[in-house]
């Protein structure tokens, strides 16, 4: 009986860090391959692998030959992932816009940012940002011109700046662009050599989860020569590891407090033990439901974590600490279930709220 050996190994992996949950972990997320990704990595004798903290691609160690005969024989090597969740508080909870319809997080391996050793950030600051968004196109499109009178020169180029589909109109003022034969990935529209916009194309159909980012992993260019030049000496491929890292939305807290036995709130105070956070209030308010409530809004924006990170306390008196005297000890924290902006714009204020009945 002939025993066939295979020893994969990863040589490129993908993670995420949530500074919302414990210990930065991600179990409401997911990488999925798109199919484009996956018959790549057949064709290939790719593994891919699902982990703990994110998910691998692993060659064959045993069958390097092969690999390094793939990578000299073939061009635009990408592997695409979407990033999904089933939570429906994600946006709630992360520090991105509050109307994210139409929008996606975009990355690729090939602009990551080195930290150290063979760990990379994909994004271009500390935490993914709004600097990190564009569009989402899932089918043909048509755009706008800016040139309606005269003729106009449309190139669609993809992220390596090549031109994939080209056009010279004249007295229209939309083109439609057809996509649907296109690889998924980050593409732009320039008019007459300027870039007018950039979009992520996108054709997989996902059931029941929302798509927060897009990430390829290219082995292009630098990249692609690196791990040809490793083969060909007969070495490992070293594992490199591509991190997201978000950040948790901070909220302004407001606490309406309804005393059922008429106490005298209006001299109370909120404060946190042993931190520095302040509170603006009481002012006496109305609710909705016409119950009389005394308003407590956070000076600063505080941030939302699964494990609340404040003990606040109802204090009687308005010094700090309040003397030890309190009306609560501890006040529950704002949940991401809910949140208000107060209004559509990405620099709005955002507001978490609670009702506390003492």
């Amino acid at each position: 009986m002939i025993e066939i050996h295979f020893q994969y190994r990863p040589f490129a992996e993908l993670k995420v860090k949530h500074n919302y949950y414990a210990k930065n972990l991600n179990r409401d997320v997911r990488f999925v391959p798109t199919t484009q990704c996956l018959q790549l990595a057949q064709h290939m004798g790719i593994l891919i692998k699902n982990s703990e903290s994110g998910i691998s691609l692993s060659y064959d160690v045993s069958n390097s030959d092969g690999l390094l005969h793939y990578l000299l024989n073939n061009e635009d090597i990408e592997f695409s992932f979407l990033l999904t969740t089933t939570n429906s508080s994600f946006v709630n909870f992360t520090d991105m816009a509050t109307e994210s319809v139409g929008n996606v997080f975009y990355f690729n391996t090939l602009q990551a940012r080195k930290v150290k050793d063979n760990n990379y950030l994909l994004h271009k600051g500390e935490y993914v940002s709004k600097e990190d968004r564009v569009p989402v196109r899932k089918g043909d499109f048509y755009y706008t011109l800016e040139t309606k009178d005269k003729e106009a020169h449309l190139e669609l180029k993809d992220e390596e700046g090549r031109t994939v589909a080209e056009q010279k109109v004249s007295g229209l003022s939309k083109y439609l662009f057809q996509l649907s034969r296109l690889p998924q990935g980050r593409y732009s529209v320039h008019e007459n050599g300027k870039e007018k916009m950039s979009f992520a194309y996108v054709n997989q159909n996902l059931m029941r989860q929302s798509c927060i980012a897009m990430v390829t992993v290219g082995l292009t260019g630098k990249d692609k020569k690196e791990l040809i030049t490793v083969l060909e000496r007969g070495e490992l491929l070293p594992s490199k590891a591509y991190t997201l890292h978000f950040e948790s939305r901070s909220t302004y807290w407001k606490y309406f407090i309804v005393s059922k036995y008429k106490l005298p709130l209006d001299k109370s105070s909120i404060h946190a033990e042993g931190q520095d956070v302040s509170f603006k209030g009481p002012d006496k308010v109305k609710l909705p439901n016409g119950d009389t409530a005394y308003l407590f809004e956070a000076s600063t924006p505080l941030p939302l974590n699964e494990i609340p990170k404040y003990n606040l306390k109802l204090s009687k008196s308005k010094r700090a600490g309040g003397n030890g005297e309190a009306y609560l000890n501890r006040l529950p924290t704002p949940t991401p279930d809910s949140i208000k902006p107060e209004s559509r714009s990405e620099s709005s204020k955002v507001y978490s709220e609670l009702i506390v009945y003492i």
